[in-house]
């Protein structure tokens, strides 16, 4: 027995999970030839497991077959279709579902672990037997020529040991085995069933003309002899043989023969056995194999044909050997005296043996001599062999005009069969040995024989993420991440590029709290496993801290109110900007390298300026406040209205002063000698006292006083005029 196929326990999955999902069955026989018959089906029903990945199942039995004894299926027409189980035997029915989403189902000749053949320890209780169909009904309800229907009439089919297996392991693929040890056809041929008739009335009419041999030699060697003499006188015997007897071994019972395998006949009631086993594979064959092909039905003509041509060849052979045998002894004689004696037999004469006949006396005058004789005694012996040297194509000539050309049409028309059938329906995949199918190109009714189906099958499905809350964080780690998605239960881990989260906290199947690593600035797979598997990943972005590169303007008063642009990177999203702590205000962030902020009022000195993000904080830039300058004296104190006075300005604060005014009028040619000295010149002023305010970074100072005075006015000289040599005194 030759068992196909393998076990997929090469891809078992790691361990059970809730969730994975198989299902098997087993059933030895079902179809749509059964349909009909709703009780037949119910007892015939199979074994099933499932199992949804929290336990495994498995389920088996025993089918008696044999208790069914004669079941006569009725299918469309009203023709009766007998299907006979009283040989069927027993036969196991095998179905596991196991909780890792693999499963295995089988029906025939089962092993205790549902695997079939003979390679171990058959279940207990199983022994199958022949299973027959019977088709004459539906043969002789065909609509062909009825002489067609007459040479195959009575079909039949009986299978022997038939089993089948299916197995599958999700995620793989199922895989299919079968078995079949014996598959035969059988009909009834009325050609052959009146063949041994026909052959014993071409023995008989040779009989009667072997037993009036010895009248008709002593008329022919009369002739030949009587011209010798009127008074010859010829007795020649012949001792005929039992024909009948002779083949009686050839004529009755069962013919086969090695050279022409698959093939038996009974001779007796023209019954046509066809071991398809010999004809053809039945094992080992692709999915789906046709096995009733044109190549087959001429294999069983050719092997039928031969078959009976050489049997008949065999009687024709067994009959001429008898005639052959047959003893000739007497002769012929002259008044008493011998002129010729024989002692021979036909097979001699026919053979031109001239070994056991004698010319004597007158005898050796005879014209021609014993050439003569043998001519004689061949002429009625001739009319006899005649007859047998053609009676093997005689007797053949029927079975190639009404057998031969009645197989391949009925055939076509009556029976199909398949074996290794394979198909995978809604993930079901389903394994048949043997399909035999009924009236295949009209009704197409189906007897499966052995079936074994898995699935369908599948393993719960990974965790999918499909949303990260916050989708980025610092590089530093430490944030909170709300992983949402769905099938969580169990979760053992999130990792963010091969590095574990800290702290998980699975909430529910769909959301999961994981606390990011220390990881490289940039975008990072975020996976979580479960007993099921990994996810496809998520992403997080490990982003770096804002970094501050410059401020400009740099200082600013301590009053506040500077708008400081801060140029750096990882800007986008900041919250916030500090001066030592203070935060500043009217925050503007213009891009990812740069921000607008407005100091604070802040005592005077360098502050640390940080920028905060969503990611973190930078290190600090440094924002230098700035006193505002301090006037403590102007020297002159005054100067014309004119302008032009060169003053200098004492006090403090003056570093990098960039105005001076005058009651608002700007002094010109500024030179800050010191943080505590500037020089300026007055512009044009009205006299009087005028406030002098020096700018910087720092802002504007308290006022000093300096007095624009106009230049003096002559209204009289008295005396108003005087001797050349001078010395007058004017008033």
């Amino acid at each position: 027995m030759l068992v196909l196929g393998t076990l997929a326990g090469t891809q078992q999955t790691a361990g059970a999970v809730p969730g994975d999902t198989s299902n098997a069955e087993g059933q030895f026989l079902s179809g749509t030839l059964l349909a009909g018959d709703l009780a037949l089906v119910a007892s015939l029903a199979g074994e099933t497991a499932t199992s949804d990945g929290t336990a495994s199942q498995t389920n088996s039995g025993n089918l008696d077959l044999g208790a069914l004894g004669l079941v006569n299926l009725t299918i469309p027409g009203g023709v009766q279709v007998p299907l006979e189980f009283t040989n069927a035997g027993v036969v196991g029915q095998y179905a596991s579902a196991l909780d890792d989403g693999s499963s295995l189902g089988s029906s025939g000749l089962i092993q205790s672990d549902g695997t079939i053949g003979t390679g171990g320890t058959p279940r207990p209780g199983v022994a199958p037997g022949p299973l027959s169909l019977s088709l004459g009904g539906v043969v002789s309800d065909l609509g062909l020529n009825p002489a067609l229907l007459a040479e195959v009439a009575q079909l039949g089919l009986q299978a022997d040991t038939v089993s089948a297996q299916a197995s599958l392991a999700a995620p793989g693929s199922p895989v299919g085995a079968y078995s079949i040890d014996d598959l035969k056809m059988n009909f009834q041929s009325a050609t052959l069933a009146a063949l041994v008739g026909e052959i014993n009335s071409a023995v008989a009419v040779t009989q009667g003309e072997i037993d009036g041999l010895d009248a008709a030699l002593d008329a022919s060697v009369g002739a030949l002899l009587g011209p010798l003499s009127p008074l010859v006188v010829v007795d020649v015997n012949v001792t005929p043989p039992d024909l009948s007897a002779a083949i009686a071994g050839l004529t009755s019972g069962t013919i086969s023969d090695p050279a022409f395998p698959g093939v038996t006949v009974d001779l007796d009631t023209g019954l046509v056995t066809v071991d398809l086993d010999e004809l053809t594979s039945l094992n080992g064959l692709p999915a789906n194999t046709d096995i009733l092909t044109d190549a087959t039905i001429t294999a069983i003509t050719t092997n039928l044909t031969g078959l009976l041509q050489a049997h008949l060849v065999d009687i024709q052979d067994t009959l001429l050997a008898a005639v052959d045998a047959t003893a000739i002894t007497g002769g012929a004689s002259i008044l008493g005296t011998d002129i010729l004696t024989l002692n021979t037999t036909v097979g001699a004469v026919r053979a031109g043996d001239t070994t056991g006949i004698a010319l004597l006396g007158v005898g050796l005058g005879l014209p021609g001599g014993l050439t003569a004789v043998l001519g004689a005694l061949n002429t009625p012996i001739t009319a006899v062999t005649d007859t047998l040297t053609t009676l093997s194509d005689d007797l053949f000539a029927p079975v190639l005009a009404n057998v031969v050309p009645a197989l391949k049409p009925v055939l076509d028309e009556a029976v199909g069969i398949t074996v290794n059938n394979q198909s995978t329906s809604g993930g079901v995949f389903t394994e048949t040995a043997l399909r035999i199918t009924v009236l295949p190109v009209a009704d197409a009714l189906t007897l499966d024989v052995a079936t074994a189906r898995v699935g369908p099958n599948s393993l719960a499905p990974p965790p999918v993420v499909t949303d990260l809350t916050p989708p980025s964080g610092p590089t530093a780690g430490g944030t909170v991440v709300t992983i949402t998605g769905s099938g969580f239960t169990g979760a053992t881990g999130v990792t963010f590029d091969g590095t574990p989260g800290t702290s998980i906290n699975v909430i529910s199947d769909t959301e999961i709290e994981i606390t990011s690593p220390p990881h490289a600035a940039g975008p990072t797979d975020v996976v979580v496993t479960t007993p099921v598997g990994a996810s496809a990943p998520g992403t997080f972005t490990f982003v770096p801290p804002p970094v501050v590169t410059d401020l400009t303007p740099p200082s600013g008063p301590t009053a506040g109110g500077t708008v400081v642009t801060i140029t750096g990177s990882g800007f986008t999203g900041a919250t916030g900007v500090t001066f030592d702590g203070t935060p500043g205000t009217s925050i503007n962030v213009i891009s990812d390298t740069e921000i607008e902020i407005t100091s604070p009022p802040h005592a005077a000195g360098p502050t640390d300026v940080v920028v905060t993000t969503p990611v973190g904080a930078s290190a600090p830039g440094t924002f230098t406040f700035v006193p505002p300058p301090v006037v403590t004296d102007l020297t002159p104190p005054s100067g014309p209205t004119a302008g032009g006075t060169v003053v200098t300005i004492t006090g403090s604060g003056f570093t990098g002063a960039t105005g001076v005014t005058f009651d608002g009028t700007p002094g010109t040619s500024i030179n800050v000698i010191s943080d505590t000295e500037i020089e300026i010149t007055s512009p044009p002023h009205a006299a009087g006292p005028t406030d002098v305010v020096v700018t910087t970074p720092g802002g504007v100072s308290a006022p000093g006083t300096f007095t624009f005075v106009p230049p003096p006015v002559v209204t009289d000289l008295t005396p108003p005029s005087g001797p050349t040599a001078g010395g007058t005194v004017v008033t």
